[in-house]
């Protein structure tokens, strides 16, 4: 059973007692509901990273992970801090990634982050397999077009395309109360972008969810994309988004529009890959 899945965690982040430490100020706060007597706390140190996978190893009940994610690694994510957790990772995480995969405890090393520029930033100095990028590549932003996963593809890293839908507006659409961009208030020119998305989509009789993820999953860059999904109807949503068919037709409508860049991949023959 164990080898017909794939299990993923991620370091750089470790667990310490909430008495004696401060809360994190990040840019996506998230309030745990009913959480243990730990907050997380930034370590890309060689220590912070053996620490962080033994811990995950001990949770998750297993000896052997497939993929090893360092998270939130960058300049989109740190800010002023970024320069000295990229220093904590060159100057000794670097290599417990290596020994970690070296010793067969990993089979796979990769990041998980929210922005393309660190994967390749990471990429030129050090050689991981694969990156979770969320929301960089998405129905609504395209900037990994410019060149950074042709490079990606080049330094053979495979993407893993997670928030596919911005975190909810590609997903529930315009019309929904609670719909979220990026975790926050939908802006008025990317509310105006996805309205005219589903005036495309409804002329050809497919769901915006079913073009968002085909839209990603077209690339070659992209080995997988994450769905998510809280109930089974959502899992078969799921399913469906990957696999009904769309017309050529609304992916050519959608480029005359000036919707997606004329240089974005599609699914072969209008249909999913």
């Amino acid at each position: 059973m164990r080898d017909q899945i794939v299990v993923s965690t991620k370091c750089g982040r470790v667990l310490k007692p909430a008495s004696r430490t401060p809360k994190l100020d990040t840019v996506y706060g998230i309030e745990w509901v009913d959480p243990f007597p730990f907050r997380d706390t930034y370590d890309y140190t060689y220590n912070g990273v053996m620490r962080s996978f033994e811990d995950s190893q001990h949770r998750l009940g297993l000896d052997y992970i497939d993929i090893l994610l360092v998270h939130d690694v960058g300049r989109a994510w740190h800010g002023d801090q970024a320069e000295f957790y990229w220093n904590q990772l060159r100057e000794s995480g670097y290599r417990a990634l290596d020994e970690l995969k070296s010793s067969g405890a990993i089979g796979a090393v990769g990041l998980g982050v929210n922005e393309t520029d660190s994967v390749v930033g990471v990429a030129r100095e050090f050689p991981i397999d694969c990156a979770l990028i969320a929301g960089r590549y998405t129905l609504l932003n395209h900037a990994p077009l410019d060149g950074h996963f042709d490079e990606l593809r080049s330094r053979n890293v495979s993407v893993i395309a997670g928030g596919i839908y911005n975190s909810g507006i590609l997903a529930a659409g315009s019309k929904a109360a609670a719909s979220t961009y990026d975790y926050q208030r939908v802006p008025s020119v990317i509310l105006e972008r996805v309205r005219s998305i589903e005036k495309v989509c409804e002329r050809h009789g497919v769901d915006l969810p079913t073009v968002a993820t085909q839209f990603v999953q077209a690339h070659p860059a992209v080995a997988t994309v994450v769905q998510g999904a809280k109930s089974t109807s959502e899992v078969t949503q799921n399913v469906h988004a990957v696999s009904a068919r769309i017309p050529a037709a609304l992916w050519q409508d959608l480029r005359v529009f000036n919707l997606i860049p004329s240089n974005a991949p599609v699914p072969e023959g209008g249909r999913s890959l």
